[in-house]
């Protein structure tokens, strides 16, 4: 998830914020779920498909997603 960030920024407080998000991803996210969510940098239509899924699977990777982005925007947000 963290290169997805970094793709978009090069700046430093960009970078500083992508260090935050790839931090609480790694607390609150596995792997699969973190590349997923680095396909929403690319694709944010992506997110919205999933958002609007009512597959049980992408239910749940949608809660979790959720309780990341409340973190992050908790503690990320400088």
């Amino acid at each position: 998830m963290g290169d997805a960030c970094l793709a978009l920024t090069s700046a430093q407080p960009g970078i500083v914020l992508c260090g935050c998000l790839q931090f609480i991803a790694d607390q609150e996210l596995g792997r699969a779920d973190q590349r997923r969510v680095a396909g929403f940098f690319a694709d944010p239509n992506k997110a919205e498909a999933a958002r609007r899924s009512t597959r049980p699977d992408d239910r749940e990777f949608w809660a979790r997603y959720s309780a990341f982005i409340v973190n992050a925007e908790a503690l990320c947000r400088n």
